[in-house]
């Protein structure tokens, strides 16, 4: 069995392989893209594999990788493995073969892997949540432009249909008055 641990970043990421002993195999620094990773998997075989990846931003085109590839995947709880793995010297390299160490040694405190399916729903959540937000905001900027006019909405919604009905027959300074049209578009 051969053990690897992967520290991924945008751009480079580091790979490091152990063999069944412990013994490092490979230590190498790829390109983050699907291909580097099969290349360097293709060079460990005949042997099983076994990867580990800590939970980071982005982590999901990795994880579907190595199911279609029919790897076994691991993914690294980042505070559980920073808890265990304290060390004097810190960087790619010590990262993923601290790593590969874990998980030959069955001491990884795991993260769940989320399937597609429920990683989507999460991203239409965020995307959702973040629009509600700047939705949000910019009702604050028009209250905020109406209210340095001294102009109290009388709706209860100042952006309804009758509130935008309100809003549009407002007078107010040029500049102001594009601020609430652009805000309102």
């Amino acid at each position: 069995m051969v053990y690897i641990g992967i520290d991924v970043h945008r751009k480079q990421s580091h790979l490091a392989a152990l063999g069944e002993h412990g013994q490092l195999l490979l230590s190498r620094r790829v390109q983050t893209r699907p291909e580097e990773f099969l290349r360097v998997f293709g060079e460990l075989e005949p042997e099983p594999i076994e990867v580990v990846f800590e939970a980071t931003f982005g982590w999901g085109w990795l994880g579907d990788l190595l199911a279609d590839a029919g790897i076994p995947a691991h993914m690294a709880h980042p505070l559980a493995t920073k808890a265990i793995a304290v060390g004097r010297v810190k960087n790619d390299a010590v990262d993923a073969r601290t790593l590969a160490h874990l998980l030959r040694g069955n001491l990884l405190p795991e993260a769940w892997m989320a399937p597609p399916e429920a990683r989507e729903a999460r991203r239409l959540a965020r995307m959702r949540v973040s629009l509600m937000r700047v939705s949000s905001r910019l009702k604050c900027q028009v209250h905020a432009v109406l209210a340095e006019h001294g102009v109290t909405p009388t709706q209860s919604d100042a952006f309804g249909k009758q509130g935008r009905g309100q809003l549009s027959k407002v007078v107010l300074p040029e500049i102001s008055q594009h601020r609430v049209r652009l805000t309102c578009a």
